[in-house]
């Protein structure tokens, strides 16, 4: 079964934080799992958006987007403290493997986030 796809708005709303208009879509019936909404949210930094997104069904461990990565190496690949740290809360799998065969633990280290490798490695 092939993933629902987002309407550009959405993804765009993911992109830039707007919880507003993804909760407007999702409760006019938007699917919080299409593919790559989380993903986008995630490496935006928007806990919020990630948060509604979980709170409606997203799959945390999707594997998806450029590189086949998840949430929560899209969020510590850039650092996002406070998305990895909900995203873990939230059971986010710790050893997934993109197509380059990265962690989000290596991800994390590769660009430099400390505090997000300190936190996977807890």
């Amino acid at each position: 079964m092939s993933k629902s796809v987002a309407p550009a708005s959405i993804m765009t709303a993911a992109k830039s934080g707007n919880v507003d208009v993804l909760r407007e879509w999702l409760n006019s019936g938007g699917q919080a799992n299409a593919e790559d909404v989380l993903m986008v949210a995630a490496g935006h930094g928007h806990e919020q958006v990630v948060d509604l997104l979980l709170q409606r069904g997203a799959e945390i461990n999707e594997q998806s987007g450029e590189g086949a990565g998840t949430a929560l190496m899209a969020a510590a690949g850039r650092g996002w403290v406070r998305v990895v740290e909900l995203l873990l809360r939230g059971g986010a799998e710790l050893d997934l493997r993109a197509s380059d065969g990265g962690t989000a633990l290596m991800w994390a280290a590769s660009n430099g986030h400390e505090r997000v490798v300190e936190l996977l490695q807890q």
